[in-house]
């Protein structure tokens, strides 16, 4: 079920270059103390994700912004401040892999209902009688491998 689409942009472009996983420690576990750590959240532009998570910490941030210097902004300004926090840990991305993945249906039945591509195995063909959106058994303009490099 497709419950909305999005925008991939370029961070580097858009003035958000570094990123930083960040493990979050509360001291109290209270609803109250949860619902104000995730409002300050909600607010902090630098946030892109906010988990709460099961472990060692109760919350896994991604956090983006333009250089060091900016996030140790955040980091006390923002996270410094919240008075439940008693934990971080900083996680800092060196390079980026991938920021998309393409989704296809899992299990049996999906196999059974999805064929593959001829070249690549990212891309499903549409059932018989329907034409593919990319023309055939070519992968789709936005397919990138080793027939297909990373555009620069």
């Amino acid at each position: 079920m497709i419950l909305g689409y999005r925008v991939v942009t370029s961070p580097e472009r858009m003035g958000r270059g570094f990123a930083a996983y960040v493990m979050v420690g509360l001291s109290s576990h209270t609803k109250a103390a949860q619902e104000r750590f995730e409002r300050a959240m909600t607010v902090a532009p630098e946030v892109v994700e906010c988990h709460n998570i099961a472990g060692a910490f109760e919350y896994l941030l991604r956090v983006e912004s333009a250089d060091l210097s900016e996030y140790k902004h955040f980091h006390t300004e923002v996270l410094g401040t919240q008075s439940h926090v008693n934990a971080i840990t900083s996680c800092i991305v060196m390079a980026p892999q991938g920021r998309t993945r393409h989704m296809t249906q899992t299990g049996r039945r999906a196999q059974s209902r999805i064929q593959r591509c001829c070249r690549c195995s990212l891309h499903s063909r549409p059932r018989a009688g329907r034409t593919p959106p990319s023309g055939g058994d070519e992968p789709s303009p936005g397919h990138v491998g080793p027939d297909r490099p990373r555009p620069a």
